[in-house]
């Protein structure tokens, strides 16, 4: 989250200062995937609550770029040229991307070439969905193992499998879309950190205020 581009605290500065956090992990990504969501969740240091955003199957973990991608149609493909992705070589022996970690800029044919190789082999829809599925099994597993105490805020119900229940923690599936374009909410990055707008940041600290503090009554 681009926390210098800020006009107003969103809800993540109020949850901060509300609880008074000192864990200096939270993150916010574009793009970001349900591996991606993973990868951090079990690199990070112990804390205490989890508030997670779920992801969207549509993206695609890149786990040595800075951040995912969604699926190029082959008219699309000539603008990643104009995109340079950044590139964690420490990566490849899985290691934790942190400010400190070493980053390399990608050339744009670089990154071109990397996204037509990997969608004209390695990739399919069913592929993708299945690893988001995974991802999210294991996501629930691991905080319930762990004894996390989580709020899970999913992009779209309908994302979420049928045969899949949450019994980690409460899920609201009223947050994320307060993000998206068809929201009243939404607003340009050029006015929130987040895209949602004052209002909406409001609507969604008290809401998941009010869940921190039955978990932490519980």
């Amino acid at each position: 989250m681009n926390r210098e581009n800020r006009f107003f605290d969103t809800w993540v500065d109020k949850i901060i200062a509300k609880f008074n956090c000192d864990y200096p992990e939270y993150v916010g990504t574009a793009l970001c995937s349900e591996e991606r969501i993973l990868f951090r969740l079990k690199k990070s240091q112990p804390f205490d609550v989890a508030i997670i955003m779920h992801g969207d199957p549509g993206f695609i973990f890149c786990p040595t770029f800075h951040q995912d991608i969604h699926k190029h149609k082959e008219m699309d493909l000539a603008k990643c040229s104009q995109k340079s992705y950044g590139y964690y070589p420490g990566s490849l022996k899985d290691e934790k991307q942190a400010h400190d970690s070493e980053m390399i800029d990608l050339t744009l044919e670089e990154t071109r070439q990397a996204i037509e190789i990997y969608q004209k082999y390695f990739f399919t829809p069913e592929t993708n969905r299945n690893r988001f599925y995974g991802a999210l099994i294991q996501i629930e597993q691991y905080l319930k193992f762990k004894n996390i105490p989580v709020i899970h805020c999913p992009q779209h119900q309908h994302d979420i499998p049928k045969w899949f229940t949450f019994n980690s923690g409460p899920v609201l599936y009223d947050i994320a879309p307060m993000q998206h374009d068809s929201s009243p909410y939404s607003c340009s990055y050029n006015k929130s950190a987040n895209a949602v707008n004052e209002e909406g940041n409001e609507i969604i600290f008290n809401k998941i205020a009010e869940q921190i503090n039955l978990l932490i009554k519980n």
